[in-house]
């Protein structure tokens, strides 16, 4: 089972004793307000769970959609949508168990024909698949994700989630 303490784990998987922040993490819109915020490891960062209302396609039920996970204080964060990683999607479900949100139940392993199985978003009533596809489809025509939920975490949990995306 997924929990942050694995998640810890991560930097262990770099093998080596002095790393740079540059090599775990490389330049993009994020990382620099990240690294400004580093030195504070102690602290703890106000973590924002976003997502859209969907339709579900098959009982016709709005339910929510997971889409990104921010901090409050930042412009942008990692996008569950485009990342189609499973873990990312773990630790979105765990925040949102963390914060005592209901829609903690939507996301679980699921199959589909075009990707496989893996850890997705779901209808509340029926549990139909939400496709990262058409969540990614609704965003790209103007749907905008919106604040679910947030949960105060500590800062360096924050750094190693995404730092997993540039090692």
């Amino acid at each position: 089972m997924f929990n942050i303490a694995n998640l810890l784990g991560m930097f262990a998987f770099a093998e080596r004793k002095n790393i740079c922040m540059g090599e775990l993490m490389p330049s993009n819109a994020f990382l620099p307000a990240a690294q400004k915020t580093l030195h504070r490891l102690g602290e703890v960062v106000d973590i924002g769970i976003y997502g859209i209302d969907r339709s579900c396609w098959r009982c016709g039920r709005t339910s929510v959609a997971i889409t990104n996970l921010c901090p409050l204080d930042c412009e942008s964060g990692i996008s569950l949508v485009e990342a189609w990683e499973s873990i990312d999607m773990c630790y979105a479900k765990e925040l949102l168990e963390i914060a005592g949100h209901p829609a903690a139940r939507q996301i679980k392993y699921r199959s589909s024909r075009m990707a496989g199985r893996y850890m997705s978003n779901g209808c509340a009533y029926c549990d139909a698949l939400f496709g990262n596809f058409c969540i990614d489809e609704d965003i790209l025509d103007g749907q905008k994700p919106r604040l679910i939920a947030s949960v105060k975490r500590p800062l360096q949990e924050w750094a190693v989630m995404v730092a997993q995306f540039h090692l």
